[in-house]
């Protein structure tokens, strides 16, 4: 039995968007942690690399 090119396409397109969509949620999750462990860090008043070199604000 031979599967018709449209429901091929359709099968091939929604497998690469799964995939291409595995890098991007990933890079979601990391950003999420990245700014969790960011206001733990002031929360907690832990942020030594801040207190010698705090932001330089514009004038």
């Amino acid at each position: 039995m031979k599967t018709p090119p449209l429901i091929a396409l359709t099968l091939f397109l929604g497998l690469s968007m799964t995939f291409l969509g595995c890098n991007t949620i990933r890079g979601v999750g990391e950003d999420i942690s990245g700014s969790a462990n960011f206001v733990e860090k002031k929360m907690t008043g832990d942020d030594a690399s801040n207190s010698n070199n705090p932001p330089q604000w514009p004038k």
